[in-house]
């Protein structure tokens, strides 16, 4: 009762080449755009097949019957790498097809200009602000190919501005170039046009820190990682962002998350090791933190106290009440910020822990480590046992490098933590004497250091 509207053959056979075309059968895609007589799609799966004669041949076919389009003589720019025939399609379509400004830039960008003047072809020079190929001052420039691809570039996304992806070039030349307010536009418009595009956010957050802007950088980086967690570049960049924020929460999971990906990659990968200013800065922020929340903890609560403590007319109750309920805002406010530092206190323990048992044999490494825990464990008021275990094997790493007598720095160290040691001991007899501490003589005599003669 109702008639049906079938496709023609003509679409259906278009739509199963484009299919093939989408799933790499190029060849049986070329074949049935021929037969449809669509050359230019023809052209381009043979391109893309490697089929370079066929497709420069059906091309000079075209050519020959008179089709001298735009797209055809950038089809055979494309085939046969001649800069001409792009100029050529550009004269044809007074300078709107954009895509022969994609292949010069595409073409300037893989090759040095000394190319195309070795081509001899002239660059038509059809603004002032074109960089000429062929000029012999500019070749000199070792950046003069990309700014003749940066032009092209340009010119391409005047013409059609919605290329995402000729937009991520102009931002890499523009960054290569050291031209960071135009890279960021670049990066800046892909974003925009495609907001899932993880590299643009994380190049839009290199800028930002390459000209000292954290707190912008930081939105962005957030916005990478949401797309892609597995790059740890990114995730380098983020623990560089939130230490200069002092967002010690997530410089810790930045941390643990480059130690995974140093257990879980391939070597290939070259995962490089947590760096020793990060983690020094990481523990001594946290502990800046916790000692800044604890002094404005007890300055409220001895506020509080004093409010509390004074007699007060009766005409002026309603003014004790508000002062009242303003020290106790004050003091629910400092206490959860003395409860965030706290918890930061034991990420970072966390941390140092994953550290040490997951450290590299380098034995500067491993220094540095213990130098850092034996630190954040006297700030926080470690017993005096777990210090000394500390102490006891920084001593042994010290000694286990080779050749650390005739090394001043190492020997200055080894004297330095012995002498610690030798404190701690002492500190612990006194402790015995006085009994307000049991530690055992057996462990106190597993402890003695053994220092070897220098010479």
């Amino acid at each position: 009762l109702h008639s049906l509207v079938y496709p023609s053959q003509y679409s259906i056979k278009r739509d199963l080449g484009e299919r093939y075309a989408k799933m790499g059968i190029v060849s049986t895609a070329a074949e049935l755009f021929l037969e449809l007589e669509l050359y230019n799609d023809a052209i381009e799966c043979y391109r893309i097949a490697g089929k370079q004669t066929l497709a420069t041949e059906l091309v000079q076919k075209r050519l020959d019957k008179g089709d001298k389009t735009p797209r055809m003589y950038a089809a055979l720019g494309d085939l046969t790498g001649e800069i001409h025939y792009y100029e050529t399609a550009l004269e044809l379509s007074n300078g709107k097809y954009s895509a022969a400004y994609v292949s010069l830039g595409s073409h300037y960008l893989a090759n040095k200009p000394s190319s195309a003047a070795a081509s001899g072809t002239e660059g038509k020079e059809t603004e002032a602000t074109k960089p000429t190929p062929n000029d012999k001052k500019a070749l000199t420039d070792p950046s003069h190919h990309l700014r003749l691809a940066c032009y092209n570039f340009h010119k391409a996304v005047e013409c059609k501005h919605l290329l995402p992806e000729i937009w991520f070039k102009l931002g890499v030349i523009h960054m290569r170039l050291s031209e960071w307010d135009e890279a960021l536009f670049a990066f800046s418009e892909v974003v925009q046009q495609e907001p899932e595009e993880a590299d643009a956010w994380a190049n839009v957050a290199a800028i930002h820190m390459r000209k000292l802007r954290p707190e912008m950088a930081y939105p962005a980086l957030n916005e990478s990682l949401k797309r892609r967690r597995s790059n740890w570049r990114v995730w380098q960049s983020k623990l560089y962002t939130c230490i200069d924020l002092k967002k010690y929460d997530e410089a810790v999971q930045a941390c643990q998350t480059l130690l995974e990906f140093r257990n879980k990659k391939n070597q290939s990968e070259k995962v490089p090791p947590l760096e020793e200013k990060c983690v020094r800065g990481i523990v001594g922020g946290s502990l800046s933190d916790l000692d800044d929340a604890l002094r404005v903890c007890f300055d409220v609560s001895a506020e509080a106290a004093k409010c509390s403590s004074t007699d007060k007319a009766e005409d002026q109750k309603d003014d004790i009440i508000s002062v009242t309920d303003s020290a106790e805002d004050k003091n629910q406010r400092s206490k959860a910020a003395l409860d965030s530092a706290k918890r930061t206190i034991e990420r970072v323990n966390g941390l140092l822990k994953q550290l040490s048992s997951s450290r590299g044999s380098s034995a500067s490494d491993t220094i540095w480590l213990l130098e850092t825990i034996i630190y954040f464990h006297q700030r926080i008021g470690k017993p005096k046992s777990v210090i000394l275990e500390d102490y006891m094997k920084l001593h042994r790493t010290l000694q286990a490098v080779n050749g650390w007598e005739k090394d001043l720095d190492l020997v200055k160290k080894v004297c330095d933590v012995a002498l610690e040691i030798s404190d701690l001991h002492m500190h612990t007899v006194t402790a015995d004497h006085d009994g307000s501490n049991s530690v055992e003589n057996s462990s106190n005599q597993d402890s003695l250091i053994k220092c070897r003669y220098i010479y």
